[in-house]
């Protein structure tokens, strides 16, 4: 069970008539709490059925600064600063999980993003770009799967995810627009563990994608339009654990 109380409050201020800066303030306190029963087969449970029961009680803060600059009608860059947060849980019992914690701890992150939005030539060309990095500590992962038993989430000291993204989208004549999109991302771990040595890539985290796009639309009718469009997507491989076993590998598609 998991409740949570949170109050939110943001402050923009018009530094020049083309600077604005921001900022925001996210309050909230969580309580969770998790019961856990289990009993069965003498092996597994030699001391007999189980009751466990856990409390947690979290107060956390989560800021946010943002600073914009209006370059001109057509252009505004931005540079944001914000902090993020995940709650912890609670895991199946340590007999069934190989000895697992039977509990995992928040993890948090420091966000920061520089980025440009622009349009060109009386908006028929838009584009956008921004890159970041994120400092992620207490980082929480799923450790290697095992048939045996079942998975269970654990804490992994530090981790980091930097990169960059690109969209364009071209309007060259009435009714036809072009898109294409990309990413770039690096996110690693920062230090060695059980599940993984330093640099390992994070679980579910592709380097790469794309996507491009075209679109036709035009008029049939007064009051009726046709649309033609096109689309391909392309995803880089990633992992779904830390250990790069075979079993993890999810190719690229």
């Amino acid at each position: 069970k998991a409740e949570q109380m949170a109050a939110f409050g943001e402050i923009s201020y018009r530094l020049t008539d083309k600077l604005e800066a921001t900022a925001g303030l996210r309050l909230f306190r969580e309580k969770l709490s998790g019961r856990t029963v289990a009993s069965g087969i003498p092996l597994i449970f030699p001391n007999g059925p189980e009751d466990i029961s856990n409390k947690g009680d979290n107060n956390v803060v989560t800021p946010k600064f943002a600073l914009s600059y209006k370059a001109s009608d057509d252009a505004l860059l931005y540079g944001i600063i914000a902090k993020g947060y995940r709650q912890g849980g609670f895991n199946p019992p340590e007999e069934l999980t190989g000895g697992a914690p039977e509990t995992f701890e928040p993890d948090s992150t420091w966000n920061y993003e520089l980025g440009a939005k622009t349009s060109w030539f009386n908006n028929r060309l838009v584009v956008n770009a921004a890159v970041y990095y994120i400092d992620w500590k207490n980082l929480q992962v799923i450790p290697a799967f095992n048939p045996f038993q079942l998975r269970y989430v654990d804490n992994v000291g530090k981790a980091h995810s930097a990169g960059g993204e690109l969209e364009i989208v071209a309007r060259p004549f009435r009714g036809f627009e072009l898109t294409a999109s990309g990413n770039l991302t690096y996110a690693e771990i920062d230090v060695d563990t059980e599940l993984g040595p330093k640099g390992s890539w994070l679980p579910r985290v592709p380097r790469h994608s794309f996507a491009v796009s075209a679109s036709y639309e035009w008029t049939l009718t007064p009051n009726l339009k046709g649309v033609i469009r096109g689309s391909v997507q392309e995803v880089g491989k990633s992992y779904s654990q830390l250990d790069y076993a075979p079993i993890s590998r999810a190719p690229a598609y």
